[in-house]
């Protein structure tokens, strides 16, 4: 059997090229994913970045989210591969905003918070140096990756994890 050949119109080919030309206008803009993964003890867990940029900077657990993959998913599957931990009580808390204009970096961080289950902290060496439990204290003292000093900041001072917030830089 041929494969049919479809014809399109000049509207349709118009279509198309402005479809292409706004995919490279915003193409640098991509979705992102943390999380707040809380332990029995009030402690948060960070992990020690491996990868560019903020190499060697404390962050939450999180990534990009992949292609056709929801949100929620893609956090848990993130904390799973990088942490070794399963998260409880999933929530959504909020966005961020990472604009990084002197390295072209552009990305809209949506984050979540829940509780680490799971046992020990196993750390995928590929992205991450180590990951510890921090109490709030500590983690004012440490050198953070992005805003999430910030983000973690608001989260303790909120509260209420089902409020929705936008945190400013």
């Amino acid at each position: 059997m041929k494969a049919q050949k479809i014809n399109i119109g000049k509207q349709a080919k118009k279509a198309r090229a402005n479809y292409n030309s706004w995919i490279k206008k915003y193409q640098g803009v991509l979705a992102t994913v943390g999380i707040v993964l809380v332990n029995d003890d009030g402690k948060i867990l960070l992990e020690k970045r491996k990868n560019w940029p903020f190499t060697e900077y404390w962050c939450i657990p999180g990534g990009h989210i992949d292609r056709m993959e929801k949100a929620s998913m893609s956090i848990l599957r993130e904390t799973r591969e990088e942490t070794g931990f399963i998260v409880k009580d999933l929530q959504f808390i909020g966005y961020d905003d990472e604009i990084i204009p002197g390295i072209k970096w552009h990305r809209v961080m949506l984050a979540f918070t829940g509780k680490a289950k799971g046992g020990k902290i196993k750390v995928d060496a590929a992205e991450v140096y180590e990951a510890k439990f921090f109490s709030p204290g500590e983690i004012s003292r440490l050198r953070m990756a992005f805003n999430h000093k910030n983000i973690i900041k608001n989260f303790l001072k909120v509260g209420n994890t089902s409020k929705m917030l936008r945190w400013n830089k």
